[in-house]
């Protein structure tokens, strides 16, 4: 790297180093509302597909496949 730690401090606005402890917990509190959503989500994914009008509807092979490309997301 050709870069000191001190030039690319130095490159970078001075107002993107002050710390706001109101915006940082903002961006916790997202960042965890957002991991239950994933995992909620994640949960539902296997029974979803495993119901029976689910393999009605796209067939056990569509179902299996729409499984996978789900977790695929």
């Amino acid at each position: 790297m050709p870069w000191s730690l001190k030039e690319i401090r130095a490159a970078i606005p001075a107002k993107f180093f002050v710390r706001d402890t109101t915006k940082g917990l903002l961006y916790f509190a997202r960042d965890v509302l957002m991991a239950v959503v994933a995992w909620s989500l994640a949960t539902t994914i296997d029974p979803y597909f495993k119901q029976s009008a689910t393999h009605q509807l796209l067939t056990p092979a569509g179902a299996e496949i729409a499984r996978w490309a789900a977790w695929g997301v």
